[in-house]
């Protein structure tokens, strides 16, 4: 297993790609992704571009796959939480698919400049300060989201379109200097602070 493991890796360094039938993944037993997991194995950070995860990886840990400067996809369709502090400062993600995803925690999903294609369909709870940052991001579809937390969905310069059919409760400061957003979809929502949806485009 060892000798397989090493050669997996040096698979992995040479082309940038964990695939989600990756040996690697069996490193993990209890579903857990957690910071420094590639790392430990061998595997700097600076070297992945693209992660595919099986379907028995569901917990992103806390502060996991941040600080990945050359990452651009991320596709993880087993994740159902994602911890505080992850997926943060990914340069270059483009892509992010977690399909499945149902909270994410403070701080999460932020500051990751390039991204441009985000699936959060089964999101349901966003805490504070999440989704923020994300400067060219043009829309944003959370059909299942019901709580959006302070500060979140936020700052996030190039959105054009946001879609939250089912959200029923905005935090404070939250929706604002989206500066092009054009169209936004709400209609749930009850008691929208004053502070929240403020120096965007048309609002």
């Amino acid at each position: 297993m060892i000798v397989l493991l090493d050669e997996e890796i040096k698979k992995i360094l040479k082309t940038g790609i964990i695939y989600e039938k990756s040996i690697l993944w069996n490193e993990i037993k209890d579903g857990v992704i957690e910071k420094d997991f590639f790392e430990k194995n061998g595997i700097s950070r600076t070297k992945i571009k693209k992660i595919y995860a099986p379907h028995f990886i569901t917990t992103i840990g806390k502060d996991a796959i941040s600080n990945y400067y050359n990452l651009e996809v991320v596709s993880m369709p087993g994740v159902k939480l994602i911890r505080e502090y992850a997926l943060r400062y990914n340069y270059r993600l483009k892509d992010l698919f977690l399909p499945n995803v149902e909270h994410i925690e403070h701080e999460t999903i932020r500051d990751n400049y390039k991204l441009a294609n985000v699936c959060l369909d089964k999101l349901e709870q966003v805490d504070y300060d999440c989704l923020r940052y994300n400067y060219i991001l043009k829309r944003l579809d959370l059909p299942n989201v019901k709580t959006i937390g302070d500060f979140s969905l936020r700052d996030n310069y190039e959105l054009e379109i946001l879609n939250l059919p089912n959200c029923e409760t905005v935090g404070k400061s939250s929706l604002k200097y989206n500066y092009n957003l054009e169209s936004i979809n709400i209609p749930k929502a009850r008691n929208i602070p004053d502070d929240s949806l403020c120096k965007n485009k048309d609002y």
